[in-house]
């Protein structure tokens, strides 16, 4: 599997984790091509999911469909997973982080690891 492929299963596990969670608590959710929304509604001042899950052809194209999402949910604060960092958010007092690490292997057998778990319990 390439590098771009390993980033997009990655991006896409991240995009399934909060939509797992937004239907856990009830969350509006909101998936594009490439982009996956979740507006967390703890609070109004919660903190908002994106993350861009495939490479954009035109940033300028993801700019506008962010902003009218954050437009629509009328977002505070939120945060942007974008591994790919060619969006400029700061018209919206986004503030670019270190690129968030991640990880992908294929699935199997994990070398070196036990085939069953060890039993566990209280000492005898």
């Amino acid at each position: 599997m390439n590098t771009g492929s390993r980033l997009e299963q990655a991006n896409k596990n991240a995009a399934a984790f909060w939509l797992a969670q937004a239907r856990a608590h009830g969350w509006q959710s909101h998936v594009r091509p490439g982009l996956t929304a979740v507006r967390c509604a703890r609070t109004p001042d919660d903190s908002q999911r994106f993350l861009v899950t495939r490479p954009y052809v035109e940033p300028t194209e993801a700019e506008e469909q962010l902003a009218d999402l954050m437009a629509a949910w009328e977002t505070v604060r939120f945060t942007l997973e974008d591994p790919y960092q060619g969006l400029d958010l700061s018209r919206f007092g986004a503030v670019r982080m270190p690129i968030m690490p991640v990880m992908a292997r294929e699935p199997g057998p994990v070398e070196g690891a036990l085939a069953e778990p060890a039993a566990t319990g209280p000492p005898t």
